[in-house]
C-alpha cells in the first residue's frame, strides 16, 4: 500500500471520498494546482479542503488572490507552474530546433499567437458569445497581414463539438484560407498537449485565465485572456490589466501591441514572474517529491524464493 497519493484533479468533487479512504488507509493524500484561477470558472477550487499538502504556483495566491487558503490545515507548497517543466522537457530535446524551425516557416510571418478557442457550446459561452469573438479573430487576420493563428480546441470532448458546429467551421475555415492560420492538431498530431508548442508561438491567447496561460508566462511567452464571465479579477489586473479582457476590441488592441512590442513592460514582467509565475527552471516535480519526503515510507521487498523440489 503508498503512503503518499498525489491527485492532480483538483477541481472534481471525487477528491472528497478519496480523501476520506486515504484518511482511513492512512494515506498522504495531496493534490497539485492545476490552474490557480480555476480555469474557466475564476473560483478558488473547493478541492482543496480534502488535501493534506496542496501545491500551488506560488505563495500570492494563498496571500493575497486566495487568502482562505491560508486559513485551513492544508499545507500550502509554492513550487512554480508545475507543467512548465514539460514545457522546458519538450524545448530541450536534440529535435526541437529543428521542428521549431519546420513549424513557424508553415506561417511565414514573423508573429505567431497561439489563441486557445472558445466553446463552441455550453453555459460559459453561448453561440452569440462564440461568434463575436470568432468574427473578431477573422478581422484581425485580415487587418495585420503580418499576425498568424496557431489554433487550438480546448479538448477531445470539445473536438467532436467543434466538428458538429457549422458556424465553428465555417469561421476556422475562413481563418485557415488565409494560410496564416493552421490547427495544432493539424501541424503536428504527434503533439497530444499544448506544453509542446510553448516555445514555438510569441504570445499566447487563452480562453479564461486557464492554465495555458500560467504556463506562457512562466516560459517567459507573453499571455492574455479573454473571457465572458470573471470580470474584476483585480487581484490579477493589478499585475497587468491586459491579463484577463473582456470585449473583442480589448484583445484585438492587446495582440497589436505585443505585435508592435508595445506589450508587456519590463516592470509588468518582473511582477508577474517575481509573484504570479516564478520563472520555470523544471523544478517544480523536485520541489514536489522534497515536500512529500517525509510522509512516503519505504515500500517493503519480499523475495520469494520458490523451494527447490526434492528428488524422490
Amino acid at each position: 500500500r503508498p503512503s503518499v497519493y498525489v491527485n492532480r484533479f483538483d477541481y472534481s468533487p471525487i477528491c472528497h471520498p478519496m480523501a476520506s479512504v486515504c484518511d482511513e488507509l492512512g494515506i498522504h493524500f495531496s493534490g497539485i494546482c492545476h490552474s490557480p484561477m480555476a480555469g474557466m470558472w475564476n473560483t478558488p477550487i473547493n478541492a482543496i479542503i480534502s488535501y493534506k499538502t496542496f501545491f500551488i504556483h506560488s505563495s500570492i495566491y494563498a496571500k493575497d488572490i486566495f487568502p482562505t487558503w491560508s486559513n485551513m490545515y492544508t499545507n500550502l507548497v509554492p513550487i512554480g507552474v508545475w507543467r512548465s517543466d514539460f514545457a522546458v522537457a519538450a524545448r530541450n530535446k536534440s529535435t526541437f530546433p529543428h521542428q521549431r524551425k519546420v513549424i513557424r516557416e508553415s506561417f511565414k510571418t514573423d508573429f505567431i499567437a497561439a489563441v486557445y478557442l472558445p466553446c463552441s457550446v455550453g453555459w460559459l459561452c453561448n453561440g452569440e458569445r462564440c461568434e463575436r469573438w470568432m468574427i473578431n479573430f477573422e478581422k484581425m487576420l485580415d487587418e495585420r497581414k503580418g499576425l498568424s493563428f496557431l489554433l487550438f480546441i480546448r479538448s477531445d470532448r470539445s473536438t467532436n463539438r467543434v466538428i458538429n458546429n457549422e458556424n465553428m467551421i465555417k469561421h476556422i475555415n475562413r481563418m485557415k484560407s488565409t494560410g496564416r492560420a493552421f490547427l495544432a492538431s493539424d501541424l503536428k498530431p504527434d503533439w497530444k498537449y499544448s506544453y509542446h508548442w510553448v516555445y514555438v508561438y510569441d504570445l499566447a491567447v487563452c480562453y479564461h485565465f486557464s492554465d495555458a496561460v500560467n504556463e506562457a508566462l512562466a516560459c517567459g511567452i507573453p499571455a492574455i485572456s479573454y473571457a465572458d464571465m470573471g470580470r474584476g479579477m483585480i487581484q490579477i489586473e493589478k499585475y497587468d490589466r491586459r491579463l484577463s479582457v473582456y470585449s473583442p476590441n480589448e484583445l484585438k488592441q492587446a495582440i497589436y501591441d505585443a505585435m508592435d512590442g508595445k506589450w508587456p513592460s519590463e516592470n509588468t514582467w518582473e511582477e508577474i514572474q517575481r509573484e504570479l509565475c516564478p520563472p520555470a527552471d523544471r523544478k517544480c516535480r523536485q520541489r514536489m517529491r522534497t515536500a512529500l519526503r517525509d510522509y512516503a515510507k519505504p515500500i517493503k521487498i519480499f523475495n520469494y524464493n520458490k523451494p527447490e523440489k526434492k528428488e524422490s
